[in-house]
């Protein structure tokens, strides 16, 4: 029998216009996390559990989106994270995406409570994100859910909510007060949850073109021999306005010319994108549909964001957290593992908002520095891992 050395046991009542939710979560520190209460739409046959370290605690499907049990194997998941300051992107990526989607939630402490809030909230105002959405819940182990609360405001209607959403809690990604954001652990959660055949790997502030999903799924019927060792690049830009950013290749080239988007990074690091090839991707136009414009060779620093067989992928280093080389290394791996990019050509991202200098978090420049000492370790591992192949990065 396991021994039991410290117990926390948490009940809470969730009150808003829109109905009450009780919770009941019990916290081991030193033993496997037992099942919490289901929530509405919670499986009753998914445990929590640790992360390796032991330092976190993962609900994996802490909301089961509606599509999410009757959707195909060959289908495509779109995977992201963040923290509770950018659950309101949610709303747009289910809008935009029209498929499933996988997001890990980092809330720890009182986070939780704005979480199960506003997730309870937004799906019942919206039911494109219960349609889409599922969401695995990760907090650290030794802040568990506090404070149940919605800091003294109710949410009266569904007009509340995204004010609400865009203004619950102030802390950015990298920078929660006294915590390290957890990306790569949180971006294998959001990984290894998936059903699919296909997965989409993309930050949470960012929107695919319209129709992608469906476009690609017309792309795998016509070709129906796509190489496992493939992935799909789906060029990445940034807006000036994070209003109506362009649907379609036409409105963004349109866009491109008046200056409103630019390639993502630009201004910040260039090589971090520059080998997907933009100004050839320019050249290729208009032409309907989906197809592979071109093959690129990795360069390095590239991190582009992609389409790829899911149990082909490797997992993301965790320990890289808050900022640099965190999807590079993955990327790095896959150059080194033998994977080819295919770089779509009427597919892309755009990034809410441009990357400039200086405007980054003030760690941002040390916590580069600490990574890139962990990405050197990082690479001197693959050769081991990959004593076959002749790529390095």
């Amino acid at each position: 029998m396991l021994r039991c050395l410290l117990v926390k046991r948490v009940i809470v009542c969730l009150m808003t216009s829109l109905g009450c939710l009780q919770l009941i979560l019990t916290i081991n520190r030193w033993t496997t996390p037992p099942a919490s209460e289901m929530l509405d739409n919670r499986p009753a046959d998914i445990e929590p559990y640790y992360s390796a370290n032991r330092d976190y605690v993962i609900h994996p499907y802490f909301y089961r989106s509606d599509t999410n049990p009757v959707m195909s194997h060959d289908d495509v998941t779109l995977a992201t994270h963040c923290s509770v300051s950018k659950l309101f992107m949610l709303l747009k990526l289910s809008r935009r995406w029209q498929g499933e989607i996988s997001v890990a939630v980092f809330a720890p402490g009182s986070h939780s409570g704005v979480f199960l809030d506003v997730i309870n909230t937004m799906q019942q105002c919206y039911p494109v994100t219960r349609q889409f959405l599922s969401i695995h819940l990760v907090y650290p182990s030794n802040r568990p859910p506090d404070k149940f609360t919605l800091n003294g405001r109710k949410l009266d209607s569904c007009h509340d909510i995204l004010p609400y959403l865009e203004h619950s809690v102030e802390d950015i990604n990298y920078s929660l007060s006294g915590e390290v954001y957890p990306n790569n652990l949180l971006r294998n959660v959001a990984k290894s949850s998936i059903k699919t055949r296909y997965i989409y790997l993309v930050d949470v502030d960012m929107l695919p073109s319209s129709g992608l999903h469906t476009d690609f799924h017309k792309f795998l019927a016509n070709n129906p021999a796509v190489s496992n060792n493939t992935v799909f690049v789906t060029p990445a830009f940034e807006s000036r306005t994070e209003d109506d950013p362009p649907l379609n290749k036409p409105e963004l080239l349109s866009a491109w010319d008046r200056s409103v988007v630019r390639p993502f990074y630009a201004a910040v690091c260039g090589k971090c994108q520059g080998a997907t090839g933009f100004e050839e991707w320019k050249t290729l136009g208009w032409r309907g549909g989906l197809d592979v414009g071109y093959y690129a060779l990795w360069r390095d620093a590239w991190e582009p964001f992609y389409i790829g067989v899911n149990q082909m992928l490797p997992l993301f280093d965790e320990r890289f957290v808050q900022y640099g080389y965190n999807r590079v290394s993955q990327v790095c791996e896959l150059h080194v593992g033998g994977f080819k990019f295919a770089v779509l050509d009427n597919a892309f991202l755009v990034h809410l908002g441009m990357k400039e200098r200086g405007g980054f978090h003030p760690a941002k420049d040390a916590e580069h520095k600490n990574n890139r000492l962990i990405y050197e370790e990082f690479k001197e591992k693959l050769k081991l891992k990959y004593p076959e192949s002749d790529r390095r990065c």
